[in-house]
């Protein structure tokens, strides 16, 4: 078990993207207007999303880029277990770099003589909102490049997705992905439904990685076929 993690962790590991994402953690933390640790949770409720995309959206397509996923679907190799694997590690990291971000503002504001004891967000309410909703728009993002093979549209995607709520983050909805900055007196629901969601998606996908790589152009294929044959008939 230890060497498939090792492993894993050895694919995923990305210099880049992994540098980029705690580069953007840092900057928000230092140079973000946040008066109030409230302020603060807004602020990575709002902007931590976009390190789920850069993690999250390609952690199966990187067998693809490598030129090794259809030899992993040939040999029969249990991919459900590696992208659940998979899935966790990134998680995890996703929660350290907040678990940063978070020390980062603290350690700020202590030097500033700033206190955010009596805040009425406690530093796990901050965990929670943060990683679920960076979770869930990197899932959503992972989930479309599973679908078509291909991480830019979901990146695309994604980023609309984020976009049209940024602009309606006020909005109460259950696709809202703000659900702390719509409502947060009452948010605890929305995020328990956000949960749910990216359960659901986990699901969906660990479906996805174990068809076989031309599944989808397959599928197409076929439904080509027959709009075809219908036209002839």
């Amino acid at each position: 078990m230890k060497s498939i993690i090792r492993y894993n962790l050895k694919l995923l590991f990305s210099p880049l993207k992994w540098l980029s994402s705690f580069i953007f953690i840092c900057l928000i933390s230092i140079f973000m207007y946040a008066p109030t640790y409230y302020d603060f949770t807004n602020i990575c409720e709002l902007y931590m999303p976009f390190i789920g995309i850069i993690l999250i959206t390609d952690i199966m397509l990187v067998d693809k880029h490598n030129n090794i996923s259809e030899i992993l679907y040939i040999s029969n190799s249990n991919l459900k277990k590696v992208f659940l694997i998979r899935y966790f590690i990134v998680g995890a990291l996703i929660a350290v770099f907040i678990l940063i971000a978070n020390s980062i503002f603290l350690v700020q504001g202590y030097f500033e003589g700033q206190s955010y004891l009596n805040e009425p967000i406690t530093s796990l309410e901050f965990l929670v909102i943060s990683v679920v909703s960076t979770l869930f728009l990197g899932t959503v993002s992972m989930t479309i490049g599973n679908f078509l093979s291909n991480q830019y549209v979901a990146y695309g995607f994604s980023l609309m997705y984020w976009l049209y709520w940024n602009i309606n983050c006020k909005k109460q909805s259950i696709f809202n992905l703000f659900p702390f900055i719509a409502k947060p007196t009452d948010y605890v629901t929305y995020i328990v439904i956000e949960i749910g969601s990216i359960l659901c998606l986990l699901f969906i996908n660990s479906i996805l990685v174990q068809k076989s790589p031309f599944f989808i152009v397959d599928r197409l294929l076929n439904l080509k076929s027959i709009i075809h044959f219908m036209r002839n008939n």
